[in-house]
């Protein structure tokens, strides 16, 4: 909703950095060149910039970030068209190869669980700055070192003078915090969206 506004700068400031890389990233793993992928994404940016401008969310029909994954596929597919009719050459072995595989309803999907993965990383980043702040700093390392880093509890144990039994209990305690706050995110957000909704009409 914020981003109908095109002179919100912090808006889409924030929609730049967060989905530029992913479809830039995207774009480099279908195998396209990084002056190719870089064309890709400005123009991805730019169909956006109008398209959002008569984008209304209906929950019933999916999600936003699956909306974003059709007018990206499309930006690719067109792209790869005016490149074969212009016959480039370099890249342009590349993006015949990719070209079917672009056409695919599996392209699609896969963008779509790449963009969702990265957006719930995303939540589970915020909800680690947040329950970070409320545990003791031995706590939070027990967490870090084992469910982040893999270290053995019995190592973890040994590096910040906690028992492997304490290392277990902080670990366990911690993912229960973050579970908690990654509800309470995505509650906020739905809520936040609904409030929108409802000023909109």
């Amino acid at each position: 909703m914020r981003l109908r506004n095109l002179k919100n700068d912090d808006a889409w400031k924030e929609f730049f950095e967060s989905y530029g890389p992913r479809i830039f990233r995207w774009c480099r793993r279908l195998g396209l060149q990084e002056s190719d992928a870089s064309d890709v994404t400005q123009e991805v940016l730019t169909r956006l910039m109008k398209a959002i401008q008569t984008f209304d969310y209906d929950s019933s029909r999916g999600r936003f970030r699956g909306w974003l994954t059709i007018v990206t596929n499309n930006a690719i597919r067109d792209y790869v068209k005016q490149q074969r009719r212009a016959g480039v050459s370099g890249g342009d072995t590349t993006l015949q190869r990719h070209f079917s595989s672009l056409q695919s309803p599996s392209a699609i999907e896969e963008l779509a669980a790449e963009i969702d993965a990265e957006a719930d990383q995303e939540v589970l980043r915020e909800a680690e700055a947040r329950v970070q702040l409320r545990v003791a700093s031995e706590t939070w390392e027990a967490y870090r070192m084992t469910a982040v880093d893999g270290v053995k509890p019995s190592e973890v144990s040994k590096s910040i003078d906690m028992k492997t039994s304490e290392v277990y209990v902080a670990k366990s305690r911690v993912i229960k915090l973050l579970k908690e706050e990654v509800s309470r995110i995505k509650e906020a957000e739905t809520d936040q969206l609904s409030t929108r909704l409802e000023s909109d009409h």
